[in-house]
């Protein structure tokens, strides 16, 4: 719930005037965007720099070959 200031890790969150949410998937945008927020589920780190690096996800989700892929889903097939 707040930025980090110099190296650290935490959740990567973001607002820009061009992610508004996800198309026609009103659900998944009222998780994701909170306190004015987009929150991305990464977890990344931050070095003294200001670089950013994605070192984890926050849940089950992974990709394949570009696609989102929830394992619960498949598990429940």
């Amino acid at each position: 719930g707040k930025v980090i200031e110099g190296a650290g890790q935490g959740e990567l969150c973001f607002v820009n005037e061009y992610v508004r949410g996800y198309v026609n998937l009103p659900e998944q945008t009222r998780k994701t965007w909170r306190d004015g927020l987009f929150h991305t589920k990464d977890c990344v780190r931050r070095d003294e720099e200001g670089k950013y690096y994605v070192i984890g996800r926050f849940d089950d989700m992974i990709k394949i070959n570009g696609n989102r892929v929830e394992p619960a889903e498949i598990e429940n097939q």
